[in-house]
């Protein structure tokens, strides 16, 4: 059903651009869910264990990235193949240029970096201070992150956080082209998760179930 409303919305924004701007205000959680539900189903069939399909939030991606991390689940892609500690993204080096550039090669880093950033920002909020301890940042730097957490923290932050960007004075023109790339990129991931998931369902004996 999310899939299918996804869907729709998209080809609402192929014939009417204007209406990305609004689109944007709830895409991400619609997408984070629809590859959320995905993450439940393949952490179900590798431990057979009906709780996973009521695991929480944080439970579940922390699961996720240690079957990634494992080997237990893996991907075409390398990138999607990786999972970093907060530490070593703590190292990881940006020119500030870099981001400017649609074509950067250190997107990767940069996106990792970024959620890095809004792992700060909730320890923050929720501990109620301005600047983190050293304790914090030693819990901080143990934590796992990879790629599939973009999701996750977007999902947060235009939901609960930060929609102070709707009323910003951005281009509909930017809004529709930042639309369009979420869209791909969640299409992408959708892919991604589904081949996984129907090779695992293959290797069960189940047969494709998507």
């Amino acid at each position: 059903m999310t899939a299918k409303n996804l869907h729709m919305e998209h080809q609402m924004v192929m014939s009417s651009p204007e209406f990305a701007e609004a689109a944007m205000s709830w895409t991400p959680v619609k997408t984070y869910y629809l590859l959320f539900n995905m993450v439940l189903l393949i952490e179900y069939l590798i431990s057979t264990d009906s709780r996973s399909l009521t695991a929480t939030h944080s439970n579940a991606l922390k699961k996720f990235r240690g079957l990634i991390e494992s080997g237990t689940v893996t991907f075409n892609s390398s990138e999607l193949n990786e999972v970093h500690s907060g530490a070593a993204i703590e190292k990881m080096r940006v020119l500030k240029s870099d981001n400017l550039r649609a074509g950067s090669a250190s997107r990767k880093e940069q996106i990792l970096r970024k959620l890095l950033d809004y792992a700060k920002d909730e320890e923050r909020r929720k501990t109620n201070v301005k600047k983190l301890r050293k304790q914090q940042m030693i819990r901080l730097h143990g934590y796992k992150f990879c790629l599939f957490d973009l999701f996750y923290w977007y999902r947060i932050k235009v939901n609960y956080r930060d929609l102070e960007f709707m009323t910003a004075g951005i281009p509909s023109r930017e809004f529709e082209a930042f639309y369009k790339d979420y869209y791909k990129l969640t299409g992408n991931f959708f892919l991604a998760l589904k081949n996984c998931l129907n090779d695992i369902a293959v290797a069960h004996g189940i047969g494709k179930v998507i």
